[in-house]
């Protein structure tokens, strides 16, 4: 018992010291010195405004057409002889090239009979020519003075010439017949769809021979809202097209593959349902057929960009600049200001203003979750590097 009680005042000792060791310790430590705490500034990227002149271009995706396509067909009946090697779906042509031919022995006999009659009524005349000159002289001799109508032979002579220039109209038109056996191509084009061929037997004015279509340039039909078309200088219908603005075709597939082209015209209708209007570009040699080059084809989806005109005295804003409200936040004095202005037009990547805004302010690209008029902060611009984390990246700023 003896043991077990020693033990115990032992711990009882034990214990003791190290509690009022710890309680020494705890008043013997120094207390932490006591400061205010620093005041973060944010760091705001920030780009500086220079007025200046400022080329608006317009974006817009269409169609490439063809200027004008054709339904082939003969003024003349008879049976196909020959077509031409390119008369095929798909070939190309040039203009007044001879596409079919047809049988042209009944109009070459017509021809033949038509200057037969010409030549017969020629005669005609100048036997009527004779006797009205012999019967002038007759009448003379007998004293009557100068003959008028039948005594003059004048119903004949003008008989006989109306007969000249019918026979000569027979052999315009005869000659024209035979000229029609060669269908030729009224333009350089391509042919669509053919549905003739060698053999087959046409009447005049009659079933469709080929749909072809114009290559010598193509048209792009661009819809433009008619708030971009306000931007745009078209030229009026008729006008000659200008060279100084050109028009950048580019493929919607991402190939690269580009075309120059020209402003042509507009439609000068605005759509009521979606408020766009057509432009339509002129694309020259859309086949490379002149100049060697990948193919513009009919029905292909095009991206354009338009040449527009130019804004004076106007400032290029980064789009994430623009706070709702047509407001931007600039830097005077290391304190945030609040500016309206005015837009002339909102691109994909920037804002063009055109009041609102004076060249050398700073207008703050750093969209902050917080901000007050007044407050203050750290410029820093593009061309500068910031320490990772500062710059304050937040969206919707109030």
């Amino acid at each position: 018992m003896n043991r077990r009680y020693s033990h115990a005042i032992l711990a009882i000792v034990v214990f003791g010291a190290l509690w009022w060791v710890s309680n020494k310790l705890v008043e013997w430590r120094t207390p932490p010195e006591k400061q205010p705490p620093k005041p973060v500034i944010p760091r705001v990227k920030v780009v500086a405004m220079e007025a200046t002149k400022i080329p608006v271009s317009i974006t817009a995706n269409g169609t490439v057409r063809a200027r004008t396509t054709t339904q082939l067909t003969s003024q003349v009946s008879g049976r196909i002889v020959s077509v031409n090697p390119q008369f095929l779906e798909g070939g190309f042509f040039r203009e007044d090239e001879i596409l079919i031919t047809i049988d042209p022995i009944f109009y070459e006999t017509q021809v033949a009979n038509a200057k037969a009659q010409l030549a017969t009524a020629q005669l005609g005349l100048e036997r009527e020519e004779a006797l009205a000159k012999r019967m002038q002289r007759d009448w003379k001799r007998l004293g009557k003075g100068e003959p008028t109508g039948l005594a003059a032979n004048i119903p004949q002579l003008a008989k006989a010439r109306a007969d000249v220039d019918a026979a000569r109209a027979v052999l315009k038109s005869a000659k024209q017949d035979l000229t029609n056996t060669q269908i030729i191509s009224p333009y350089t084009g391509r042919i669509r769809t053919k549905m003739a061929d060698v053999g087959q037997s046409v009447s005049a004015m009659g079933a469709v021979l080929a749909d072809i279509y114009a290559i010598d340039y193509a048209e792009v039909v661009l819809p433009v809202s008619a708030a971009d078309a306000s931007f745009l200088d078209l030229p009026p219908l008729g006008s000659q097209i200008s060279e100084d603005a050109p028009v950048t075709v580019h493929l919607n597939d991402g190939k690269g593959q580009a075309w120059h082209g020209q402003v042509d015209r507009s439609t000068g209708i605005i759509d009521p349902q979606n408020r766009f209007v057509r432009v339509i570009v002129r694309v020259d040699d859309p086949y490379g057929l002149d100049e060697p080059g990948p193919p513009l084809q009919i029905g292909q989806f095009v991206k354009a960009r338009l040449p527009g005109r130019v804004l004076e005295n106007a400032f290029s804003v980064p789009r994430e600049a623009v706070l709702p409200g047509e407001r931007v936040l600039v830097v005077e004095d290391s304190l945030i200001a609040t500016r309206k202005v005015t837009i002339a037009r909102k691109e994909s990547e920037r804002v063009i203003v055109t009041d609102g805004l004076e060249t050398g302010e700073r207008v703050i690209v750093t969209r902050l979750s917080y901000y007050a008029e007044g407050m203050t902060v750290e410029a820093i611009t593009s061309d500068n590097e910031a320490p990772s984390g500062q710059l304050i990246d937040q969206v919707n700023a109030p």
